[in-house]
């Protein structure tokens, strides 16, 4: 997203970019257009992965940050931090416009994606979901009080969520989930992705979070080393828990990880609810 409303990156296999320049007014103003570059760029490499697929592998048409974090990077962090203080309103208005840009986007990608003729779909995360999944991110929010996420940025959050049947929301460190009531309020999010962040990463200290996102009937994405899957599901229910496993030695350790999952939660397994699972395991 944030490369189709600016002209550069900084590198040409990088998505940071450079800050949007400055008009008479001291403010950038983003316009879309289907004209540039790297809009067309993104759009014809879609087109060709979802032509050639033909039923064999996903694409989804991501578009990174979403709009408040690319309203970030149009304007510059620190400079955005400064706006929210200064001129609320105008951080509110433009980050609507963007979510505008975003949604008429993302709709019409997702029917060239829909022509690929696979079952479902996966979304950012490596989730499958059997209509439109899609995955909101506000990074930002980590600097900033609920209070303000709320008023300045929620509204397109959720307006993102509506044109999608599977939302789920990018947790992204400790200052996100200060505001994970206010997320887990909202029905139009059916599950959570929890990154801690470093130097907070193993996942048992985690567990309250886990209950806390099952008891509100949302399913969850974790991420554990392969050692740590079965203390976690001792402690947690197993419906729709996803728990991505990183550093596994080797595939026959995999298969072995699995096999105990298996044999572990067999009972629980077979009483599932299945219309509560959007996530497997």
């Amino acid at each position: 997203m944030r490369c189709i409303l600016v002209a550069n990156l900084y590198l040409i296999n990088s998505v940071w970019c450079e800050s949007l320049p400055c008009e008479e007014d001291g403010l950038p103003h983003p316009v879309f257009s289907k004209d540039n570059y790297w809009y067309k760029w993104y759009r014809d490499a879609l087109l060709f992965f979802a032509h050639e697929g033909n039923g064999r592998y996903y694409t989804l048409p991501t578009f990174g940050n979403h709009s408040t974090d690319t309203l970030g990077l149009i304007r510059g962090i620190q400079n955005l931090m400064l706006d929210i203080v200064d001129r609320p309103e105008w951080v509110r208005a433009q980050d609507r416009q963007i979510a505008d840009i975003l949604i008429d986007i993302i709709n019409e990608r997702f029917l060239d994606v829909e022509k690929n003729k696979v079952e479902g779909y996966i979304n950012d995360a490596s989730m499958w979901a059997p209509k439109r999944p899609w995955g909101l991110h506000c990074d930002i929010s980590y600097c900033i009080s609920t209070e303000v996420f709320k008023y300045l940025f929620w509204e397109s959050q959720i307006r993102i969520a509506d044109m999608t049947e599977y939302a789920y929301f990018h947790v992204d460190g400790v200052g996100v989930l200060n505001h994970l009531d206010l997320i887990l309020s909202e029905r139009r999010i059916r599950a959570i992705q929890w990154l801690p962040g470093d130097g907070r990463n193993y996942p048992m200290q985690w567990i309250d979070v886990y209950r806390k996102v099952q008891e509100k009937g949302r399913s969850l994405q974790i991420y554990a080393e392969y050692d740590d899957v079965l203390p976690i599901l001792k402690e947690i229910k197993p419906n729709g828990v996803c728990i991505n496993v990183i550093n596994c030695p080797n595939e026959d350790e995999g298969y072995r990880i699995v096999e105990e999952v298996e044999k572990f939660y067999v009972d629980s397994l077979f009483n599932i609810d299945k219309s509560t699972v959007i996530l497997s395991h």
